[in-house]
């Protein structure tokens, strides 16, 4: 699947053909294409609708959906906060930031410009005329490994590839939410991310750039690739013009830092291939 944009190449990632999406059952779901199941979510009505809210920052709520007798559960969120000068659990500061459901998809479709499929499909949607993002679930998903409990990744060295590609994205959103309970580990293995309704600030400096230290390889060469004005024309229908001017001068940050780490340190050293779950 190679898709022209504008003189922009989105490719497949390496775990675009290995997706496996689950019914509630367990069984596999019957698309092959994350277009496959956005179409699914934008036409699917909702079968049953949890009583309460998830935990977690964006007041989820998971429903079960059906459409064209195919049944899945998704994530519907709804939240619109805005907050100034706000200091946030993990010591982190943001002069604005809105947090909303709108950044949830604004992540999903960043994600897709940039070649990489660990945020799952989202789009947008309404639940009995109330606007929000629809998320296919990840069905017995678990937790990112944290360092101070027993559970070990049975691969560190992949899990800390994981946790390096995903630090380079979190800096390019402005991502102050990050913890490893919206980092999901699916049945194959696989690693997504979610809860992005705390992204896309205006703060046009890299935080916690210090801790960006390597890149996947194809991660990197999409990043230099991609067309800033295709990524402000996406994203314009959910974040406004100062939110996407930060993003793309991050974007122009985040390159020069990984030069930077390849001069000081070479290219092997820094840049890396994301091996697919066994």
């Amino acid at each position: 699947m190679n898709l022209a944009l504008r003189g922009f190449f989105l490719l497949p990632s390496a775990f675009c053909l290995l997706a496996a999406w689950q019914a509630p059952d367990g069984s596999p779901l019957p698309f092959q294409t994350d277009e496959e199941v956005t179409a699914y979510l934008r036409e699917a009505r909702v079968v049953k609708a949890g009583p309460k809210k998830l935990g977690g920052v964006g007041g989820a709520r998971k429903v079960l959906l059906e459409n064209g007798g195919i049944r899945a559960h998704a994530v519907f969120r709804s939240l619109q906060r805005v907050y100034r000068n706000a200091w946030w659990d993990n010591g982190k500061f943001t002069a604005f930031l809105r947090d909303s459901y709108r950044n949830e998809i604004a992540a999903y479709e960043l994600s897709r410009l940039l070649g990489l499929d660990t945020v799952p499909p989202t789009v947008a949607w309404k639940m009995r005329g109330q606007a929000g993002s629809l998320q296919l679930w990840i069905e017995n998903g678990e937790p990112g490994y944290n360092p101070n409990e027993a559970r070990r990744p049975p691969d560190p060295y992949r899990w800390q590839n994981e946790r390096d590609r995903m630090r380079v994205f979190d800096a390019l959103i402005e991502n102050v939410d990050r913890n490893i309970g919206n980092m999901l580990i699916d049945p194959t293995g696989k690693v997504w991310w979610i809860d992005h309704t705390r992204s896309f600030g205006r703060r046009r400096d890299l935080d916690e750039a210090e801790l960006i230290q390597r890149c996947e390889r194809d991660f990197y060469e999409r990043l230099k690739a991609a067309d800033p004005r295709l990524i402000a024309e996406r994203l314009a229908l959910y974040i406004d013009k100062r939110e996407i001017e930060a993003l793309l001068e991050r974007r122009l940050k985040l390159i020069a830092l990984i030069e930077e780490r390849i001069a000081q340190r070479s290219e092997p050293a820094v840049l890396f291939t994301l091996e697919a779950p066994q």
